[in-house]
């Protein structure tokens, strides 16, 4: 705390928006400071154990339901005051959970739509959120050039690499976890995302296709206006 006292801003607050460990850091201690409890006993009593996330926690789990890969690997370390920006420890199907209660309330969590990018990044397709980080392409649905959206969160330590992303438009959540090699995260990101996108949006055109396709003429229109207009003639008339 005293050497950030003593450090200048990278720029003005609510100028930008960029990533920070620290900020996180403070945050836990806020927390903290608020709640009157630790930060791992304030997470798991106001998210964790509400969602039902079992298989989540801040401490080291058993070797046996985990995966260690055989390489540098931080399975065990204590981050301390760093925990908020990455101590802990989870499954896919936590998460799963975790990204189905976000996509049902996401607009009501905060206020606000949760969603929404609060700052551009260095891209001109990607946006800082609060803390997501939001990508916009319209490759995915090429030739119609229709934007696809992802809401998403990535986080690593080395040996570990983990990214959520979520498709509000499609109510989708995807959870993406890898111990290993970091490039396998944006082979399975891209071998999972990409078809999976369009083979939802087509099977969303093809039940609207069922649902609202046909012949609308005159003769609907026609008969409506008399049957409003000439009321006494409407028990006579039929759309057969």
């Amino acid at each position: 705390m005293k050497r950030l006292a003593s450090t200048p801003p990278v720029f003005a607050p609510n100028q930008k928006s960029t990533y920070s460990n620290v900020a996180f850091e403070i945050l836990g201690l806020v927390l903290e400071n608020v709640t009157g409890t630790s930060y791992e006993k304030a997470i798991r009593q106001t998210i964790l154990d509400p969602i039902g996330m079992a298989n989540t926690s801040t401490t080291t789990p058993k070797q046996s339901v985990m995966a260690i890969p055989a390489m540098e690997n931080w399975w065990s370390n204590d981050l301390g005051i760093q925990s908020p920006t990455g101590a802990i420890y989870s499954s896919s199907s936590d998460l799963s959970r975790y990204l189905r209660y976000i996509l049902t309330h996401y607009n009501s969590l905060a206020g606000i739509n949760w969603f929404g990018g609060v700052s551009w990044s260095g891209s001109g397709s990607s946006f800082y959120g609060m803390p997501w980080e939001i990508f916009r392409t319209s490759e995915i649905l090429s030739p119609i050039s229709r934007p696809t959206t992802f809401i998403t969160k990535g986080g690593s330590l080395p040996g570990y690499y983990s990214h959520i992303l979520m498709l509000p438009d499609y109510d989708l959540g995807i959870t993406i976890l890898v111990a290993g090699d970091q490039a396998l995260l944006g082979e399975l990101r891209e071998e999972i995302t990409v078809p999976l996108v369009r083979a939802v949006d087509s099977a969303i055109a093809n039940d609207i296709d069922k649902k609202y396709s046909g012949i609308y003429g005159m003769y609907q229109f026609l008969l409506h206006h008399l049957q409003m207009t000439m009321p006494q003639i409407a028990p006579f008339m039929t759309l057969d």
